[in-house]
């Protein structure tokens, strides 16, 4: 059985790739720009953006991860 992903970057043409099931999904063919816009549409994932006057500073328990400014694009993962 084959898989069809389908991926639209915004001012291309819509093309697909088919792939099948049982095979590695080898990615790295893909720009970073098309999984982010995919990943992006996912139910559970929420993207924040973050224009280029923001200062974007994301930190966790272990300190500073982020201290800049934009433009950056967070998808946050709730899945």
């Amino acid at each position: 059985m084959n898989v069809k992903v389908a991926l639209t970057p915004i001012g291309y043409e819509e093309h697909t790739l088919n792939i099948p099931e049982d095979d590695p999904i080898d990615l790295s063919q893909v720009s970073t720009a098309d999984l982010h816009r995919e990943l992006a549409r996912r139910t559970g994932v929420r993207e924040i953006v973050y224009g280029p006057e923001d200062n974007v500073y994301i930190c966790d328990n272990d300190g500073v991860i982020i201290d800049d400014y934009g433009p950056v694009r967070v998808l946050v993962n709730a899945d």
